[in-house]
């Protein structure tokens, strides 16, 4: 009896495993196959056309050899990061490794003449892709060249798998966000990356674009963003590109909201990933109060980490109450609770240091008047209250704070949590350190 119960259960085995293996391919998830174009290399070098080859990337282009040859490994250093972020890509229909293909041109002409330049490719200013093949400008800086060949490349691998519902503002934003890279002292290449101070960006002008566009009182809401679409980016505009860069760059290195965005990176090759990107965000109160601190103080090297704010609703209090406010991060709930129309006295004992170079700054609350940040001096001790934290634009707010130094009485106008901060640019808390202390009591 044991040994047919043996023999039923082999067979049974056996079963399972030709229905797995008899599973039609139409059901297996492929990227369909493509017919690359050949050259002749001799007729390519008679018109001024070098080919330079790695896994990843195949590269037509007429420019100085020098400049050209590093090009094609940058994309396979950038695979793996891709990969991560969206996850593997699933196999050719015919078994081929993923490789695009460039024509970076200097001279338009010989491209055409090799029929390399097609009357296919619609016009473009700086790139254009179709498919895993890119067609891109020479440009002016070593820095953006890279930049706009990572960029195009990058479309390509989040074409690869047809049928993808990703949306303009998102495909364009994550295109520039990985475009944006530096080389670290030991020679590791760091991808979409945010610009650090200190580093050159030759030809990358966002941060600077955006600044003005701030000033100018042409500021885009973070739900608007998400709402260009492709007759937005028809002109070729820096408006709809550096927003959507901004964007994609906020919501992929903020801490609240980065989890939550790499998961959806992840399903971007599925169907109804635009529905799941605008509803992800729907109902998320700390999205626009934080967007909006991070453009009134964007620069070079913000610091996503510790400028992230803990909306933590304050309590009311009677007595006396010491909190702690540290220098190395951004707005601090102090957990109490003001009360429209009461006066309170704040006062603030302790020492910081901004800084760890050689000479760093040692402030009390009262702050070092030979340096400033948004107008005042650094180290000093600000406040603001908040009631709800969609209303942080306010006199008093968290976009108008109110200078405390060694102390202050504020009477608020509207009821709310109390916050402190230390002032500092947002790009250079990381080496801040040391805390004040901070008397809250009614008057």
């Amino acid at each position: 009896m044991s040994r047919r119960i043996a023999q039923l259960r082999f067979v049974l085995v056996v079963m399972l495993l030709a229905s797995a293996s008899s599973t039609p391919a139409a059901d297996r998830v492929v990227r369909p196959a493509v017919a690359r174009s050949e050259y002749d290399d001799a007729r390519l070098r008679e018109l001024g056309i070098e080919k330079f080859e790695s896994k990843r990337l195949r590269l037509f282009t007429d420019i100085d050899p020098a400049k050209a040859r590093p090009l094609p490994l940058l994309v396979d250093r950038l695979y793996d990061v891709w990969t991560a972020k969206f996850g593997p890509l699933p196999p050719a229909a015919d078994g081929a490794e993923f490789q695009i293909t460039g024509y970076l041109m200097k001279d338009a002409d010989r491209f055409r003449a090799a029929k390399m330049l097609r009357d296919d490719v619609p016009a473009f200013d700086h790139g254009r892709h179709i498919g895993l093949e890119f067609w891109m400008n020479e440009q002016e800086f070593d820095y953006y060249r890279e930049h706009l060949l990572l960029h195009e490349a990058t479309h390509c691998f989040m074409t690869a798998v047809p049928g993808a519902d990703q949306p303009v503002w998102f495909h364009e934003g994550m295109a520039e966000m990985f475009g944006c890279h530096h080389a670290d002292a030991d020679g590791t290449m760091q991808f979409g990356v945010f610009p650090e101070p200190g580093r050159k960006y030759e030809g990358f002008a966002r941060i600077k674009f955006l600044a003005d566009e701030i000033a100018a009182g042409r500021a885009m809401a973070a739900q608007e963003v998400a709402t260009l679409g492709p007759s937005d980016f028809a002109g070729f505009q820096k408006r709809p590109y550096a927003w959507s860069w901004l964007l994609c760059s906020f919501l992929d290195k903020h801490p609240t909201f980065r989890d939550r965005f790499h998961e959806l990176c992840r399903l971007s090759n599925e169907p109804g990933f635009n529905r799941r990107l605008r509803e992800a965000y729907r109902d998320e109160e700390r999205l626009d109060p934080e967007w909006r601190l991070f453009i009134s103080q964007m620069e070079p090297g913000f610091d996503f980490e510790r400028s992230a704010i803990a909306f933590r609703k304050g309590a009311p209090f009677a007595r006396p109450v010491d909190v702690t406010v540290r220098a190395d991060r951004g707005w601090q709930s102090s957990g109490l609770m003001l009360q429209r129309g009461k006066a309170y006295v704040i006062t603030a004992t302790g020492q910081v240091t901004l800084g760890s170079s050689t000479k760093p700054w040692i402030s009390g609350p009262a702050g070092i008047s030979l340096r400033y940040a948004g107008g005042r001096p650094i180290g000093m001790l600000l406040a603001a209250v908040v009631d709800d934290p969609k209303q942080i634009g306010g006199e008093g707010g968290l976009l108008k704070p109110l200078a405390v130094g060694d102390s202050t009485v504020i009477e608020p106008a509207t009821g709310g949590t109390l916050y402190f901060r230390v002032n500092d640019r947002f790009s250079s808390l990381t080496d801040n350190s040391g805390e004040y202390t901070v008397g809250v009591r009614l008057e």
